[in-house]
């Protein structure tokens, strides 16, 4: 090679290694939560015509979804015991079966309630599923219930492995690859008990307890620097730092929290019975920023109607006209489950008044706007986002997660999927 054409080479070479290096640079960013990716604004507003579309359905409300890293599997649970995984692409369901009485008690399962029925024998299992998390290397499936019970389960051979007993009602559970000691995970559980409880999923063994809240704890969120943020009935937001043994208590003036997320290293998302969401900042004790009526009832009649098949026609909402009129109608604005793109700018929210709403949050300005809305009759209990932004998973069911007090007919319950489009 002349000397021209050697340099040209070796330049070439120089920016592709650069270029490479960036590009690893950028996801070891993205992976750690360092940098936030831009994707709400490349979210294409849906058309009239496009609806959810039904993966898999549950014979009673469905109250917790989770979708694999990889976002190619996905996993629902509901009321009546129905566990199930489903792949995203080809749409094939599988259900998990529980095991018999006998084998469940081999595996650790106590009678939830310590009574006998006449014949002396153990009360049936309850099977009342609340809350349901996989792990990061997909291999783990943990659930839990009104029977006091973490359930570990295989997602290879989906058969039962462990059981773990909490104290009282176990209400969320969620899993955690820890980056500090790989090849282990641990599950993190909240309950009625007020505490939240850490197991190891290798070792099938309880780790610690910790404390803090003064009342039931009703929704958790981990990321993996072994932080936990929790929300209980006290109106308080907590952040465990599992390794430093220490919280940080976040407080709510106006009304209860019923769940959270990680919206960052540093920022939270959580959503209010009083249908507001807010956005927090570790630095701050109170809401950075608070979007008030963010799903509303009033204004929903007025601007949408119900098709023949459950699914409402697209449309925006005027949070400003909100004005309850029943107790039910109060329920249904609740926002009873909140959800971010990890890693993004990208957030939906869901209650009960027919529509997951998509929001943007604004590092900068430290705001949250709303973007559109996805039409989806029934009681939004759980969400999630695939990590790529171009679909949304929502668990749906015709009553609220932890109650009866509500009942929407016409909702399915089951599991919806919402594709998106992404501009380049």
């Amino acid at each position: 090679l002349s000397t021209s054409e050697g340099g040209d080479w070796h330049g070439n070479l120089f920016r592709k290694d650069s270029l490479v290096a960036k590009i690893l640079q950028q996801e070891q960013l993205e992976d750690s939560g360092r940098t936030r990716r831009l994707i709400a604004s490349k979210l294409q507003k849906l058309e009239d015509k496009e609806e959810p579309e039904f993966l898999f359905k549950h014979r009673q409300s469905v109250t917790a979804v989770a979708l694999s890293d990889d976002d190619r599997r996905g996993f629902s649970a509901s009321k009546d015991g129905g566990i199930a995984h489903w792949d995203v692409e080809i749409r094939k369901a599988e259900k998990y079966l529980w095991p018999s009485e006998d084998v469940l008690k081999s595996h650790g399962v106590k009678d939830p309630q310590g009574q006998s029925n006449k014949k002396g024998k153990v009360m049936k299992h309850s099977k009342d599923i609340l809350a349901l998390a996989v792990s990061s290397d997909g291999r783990y499936l943990a659930t839990g219930g009104f029977d006091r019970h973490v359930h570990l389960w295989d997602t290879r051979t989906r058969e039962h492995i462990q059981v773990d007993i909490a104290l009282f009602v176990v209400v969320v559970v969620c899993r955690l690859q820890v980056q500090e000691r790989q090849g282990t995970s641990e599950i993190f559980s909240g309950s009625f008990d007020r505490t939240v409880k850490i197991w190891n999923a290798e070792d099938r063994a309880y780790i610690t307890t910790l404390f803090g809240h003064q009342s039931e704890v009703l929704s958790i969120d981990c990321m993996r620097k072994e932080r936990a943020l929790t929300v209980g009935r006290d109106r308080t937001m907590q952040l465990y730092k599992v390794p430093e043994e220490s919280r940080l208590v976040y407080r709510s003036s106006t009304s209860a929290l019923e769940c959270c997320c990680f919206a960052g290293n540093d920022e939270f998302l959580s959503g209010s019975d009083d249908g507001s969401i807010e956005l927090w900042s570790v630095l701050r004790k109170k809401p950075v920023s608070i979007v008030k009526n963010a799903h509303t009832l009033s204004a929903l009649k007025k601007q949408v109607e119900l098709n023949s098949n459950g699914v409402m026609s697209n449309g925006q909402i005027d949070s400003s006209e909100f004005k309850a009129s029943s107790p039910c109608s109060n329920a249904q604005s609740w926002v009873s489950s909140v959800t971010v793109c990890r890693n993004s700018d990208l957030a939906a929210s869901g209650a009960g008044d027919g529509f997951v709403r998509l929001w943007q949050i604004n590092s900068e300005t430290k705001a949250v706007a709303p973007l559109f809305d996805v039409p989806l009759v029934g009681y939004v209990n759980s969400l999630a986002i695939a990590k790529s932004g171009r679909f949304l998973v929502a668990g749906v069911g015709q009553e609220p997660r932890l109650g009866r007090w509500d009942r929407i007919s016409t909702a399915r319950n089951g599991v919806a999927l919402q594709s998106f489009k992404l501009t380049s």
